[in-house]
């Protein structure tokens, strides 16, 4: 009888021992995978870049960016930003002056108020409508003030909810956009970052998904094909 309570008593330490070692485990994995999945956060490809609304070298190359965006949606975080300058009396930038401080444009004031609104489009219907968006606007309406409203209208975007963000959130767009135009000390556009790192090389859509695949560390499978969907 002893020796039998002796091996239960033997016995039940053991389970004992190896259920607090798979807990161990089971907590231990379960961290691992949080910490893998942070990683795979925090290695996805940010792609800053800076555009004028009005400037003809940020039109042309926005089809390209809204491409990008076609192909590597999901996997690469795009962040278009407007370059806004603070007034330097340089004649040929126009600004507005609200409260002793100053959002300033090189092409009219028309142009402080189409970033906005294009901001406000990308914070109330996402980047896939932005794009739809800023390319109708590039194509048909060149410096029109109110020819936006059309391309809204056919991509069912809220005329009147972009004007009431664009009337009510204005300075603080706009306050933000010059800021951030300042942190990575922009100057003109179209300017390119990836992963923070300045792009200087050339602004055809093979080079820069060539230098977004390069920012990988591990490349997905678009990276092997062309944007034409070839190999």
């Amino acid at each position: 009888m002893i020796r039998d309570k002796q091996a239960a008593g033997k016995y039940g330490r053991a389970f004992i021992l190896a259920s607090v070692l798979l807990l161990i485990l089971f907590l231990f994995s379960g961290v691992s995978s949080a910490v893998e999945n942070k990683n795979s956060e925090i290695r996805k490809p940010v792609f800053d870049y800076f555009v004028m609304s009005f400037c003809p070298y940020s039109n042309q190359v926005e089809p390209v960016i809204s491409e990008l965006y076609s192909e590597f949606k999901g996997k690469v975080e795009f962040k278009p930003h407007y370059v806004i300058y603070e007034d330097s009396g340089h004649p040929l930038f126009s600004c507005l002056y609200p409260q002793n401080k100053s959002y300033c444009a090189m092409h009219g004031l028309n142009e402080l108020y189409q970033d906005v609104r294009e901001v406000c489009v990308k914070q109330e219907y996402g980047l896939g409508k932005y794009y739809k968006f800023i390319t109708g606007v590039n194509e048909k309406c060149g410096q029109n003030v109110t020819c936006w409203k059309e391309i809204a209208s056919d991509l069912r975007i809220s005329i009147k909810k972009i004007e009431r963000c664009a009337e009510e959130n204005k300075f603080n767009i706009l306050a933000k956009e010059l800021s951030i135009t300042n942190n990575f000390s922009v100057y003109g556009s179209p300017t390119f970052f990836i992963n923070g790192e300045l792009y200087e090389g050339v602004r055809t859509e093979e080079a820069l998904k060539q230098e977004i695949c390069n920012s990988f560390e591990k490349k997905p499978s678009i990276c092997k094909l062309n944007l034409s969907g070839g190999k």
